[in-house]
């Protein structure tokens, strides 16, 4: 990182508790933590580094964990979800990379990676499907900035990403963070939601260039967050194989804490890494009077549209069966996702060649749904 961040991430922690009664300086321990973090492989362990850096061993877990815990104390000022302005430019850069304007209110995309563990742990359920021990991390990032807002850490590599976000705020209340015809972008690992915009299932892409279509578009924004857990990789190369021994409850917070506070330094470390960079990004600006205008606009109708989603949220929880819920849920989503892909061939002047509506909803082609649906009455008895 540029030693700017540095100095502004000593600036946030040096009066955390963790510094006092210490010999060496906050801004040495950050040193020390910085330098173990950034590393990956050989020369990684603890110590190699209290080798090179002249430590004992116990000074340099020591320092990191001091460090950690300090960051992991302002990761509410940090770790934060998008402010309006934020928000404004995210969708500029969706709207400058897709030209269709009914796509630009995915202004986020949400994504999984697992952190692979150096050695195998004592408990159980961390065995994922890559054959490795590993932690999984749910990150939910700003496509224009790779700004993380949102995290979920602490659940073992075998859970499936789907439920690992459930965990997160923003899944148990959507509303509080995504307004009235907003959503976020994912991969096919995550449930169909209104407020979750996924591709299309790998049968239905190779059926048809239909569906092909609609999920090269996707995947041509949402490899951005791909770009993001790259850029956070690169940076602190402890996360492509974490070498602290999970054996109980207490050293899996301890990892969970040096995952949270590298998400937290590498965000600040984002601010120096991209200034001015908005422009480059997104090749347009944004003016002062468009995002007072919307900004207005956002607030004005944001109370009241909460107030109407808790009121169906309740209704639906008293009267409607779990079953129910899930598949109005579903059903919302696909017809989210339908309209998505009618704005996407009416963008680009491409007529449906081998679906219909109905067919997509199905996520078939109709030619095979069609004959389903023959077999079906020809199969019912006469009177």
């Amino acid at each position: 990182m540029w030693p700017e961040a540095f100095d502004h991430i000593c600036k946030l922690i040096k009066d955390h508790s963790s510094f006092k009664s210490q010999a060496r300086s906050a801004e040495f321990q950050l040193a020390v933590f910085l330098y173990r973090m950034g590393r990956h492989g050989n020369g990684a362990s603890v110590r190699d580094v209290a080798h090179i850096l002249h430590l004992s061993i116990g000074s340099v877990v020591g320092y990191s964990n001091n460090v950690a815990s300090a960051l992991l104390a302002v990761r509410h000022n940090i770790l934060v979800w998008a402010t309006e302005d934020e928000k404004i430019k995210s969708k500029d850069w969706i709207l400058s990379k897709t030209g269709i304007p009914e796509w630009q209110h995915g202004f986020a995309m949400v994504d999984g990676t697992l952190v692979p563990l150096q050695f195998t742990p004592g408990m159980e359920g961390h065995f994922d499907r890559k054959k490795n021990y590993s932690l999984n991390v749910q990150l939910v990032v700003l496509p224009h900035n790779l700004k993380i807002i949102e995290y979920v850490v602490g659940c073992p590599g075998s859970t499936h990403d789907s439920s690992a976000f459930a965990k997160s705020d923003i899944f148990a209340n959507p509303r509080r963070y995504l307004a009235k015809g907003e959503w976020i972008w994912a991969d096919l690992g995550y449930g169909l939601s209104e407020h979750i915009v996924s591709p299309y299932g790998h049968a239905a892409s190779l059926a048809s260039d239909d569906f092909r279509q609609f999920n090269k578009a996707v995947s041509n924004i949402r490899i951005r967050s791909e770009h993001s857990i790259g850029y956070l990789k690169g940076r602190f190369q402890a996360l492509k194989g974490l070498r602290d021994l999970i054996k109980d409850v207490d050293t899996h917070a301890a990892a969970c804490k040096a995952i949270v506070a590298m998400l937290v330094a590498h965000n600040i470390a984002l601010e120096y890494d991209a200034v001015d960079d908005y422009d480059f990004f997104t090749g347009q600006t944004t003016t002062v009077a468009d995002s007072e205008q919307l900004m207005h606009s956002i607030q004005h109708h944001q109370e009241k549209e909460n107030q109407d989603y808790q009121e169906e949220q309740d209704f639906q929880r008293r009267f409607m069966s779990k079953h129910r819920r899930d598949k109005d849920r579903r059903h919302k989503a696909k017809l989210h996702r339908e309209a998505l892909h009618k704005a996407l061939f009416r963008q680009r002047g491409i007529p449906f060649r081998q679906t219909t509506e109905e067919s997509r909803l199905q996520e078939k082609t109709s030619d095979r749904l069609l004959p389903r649906r023959s077999n079906h009455l020809s199969a019912r008895p006469l009177r």
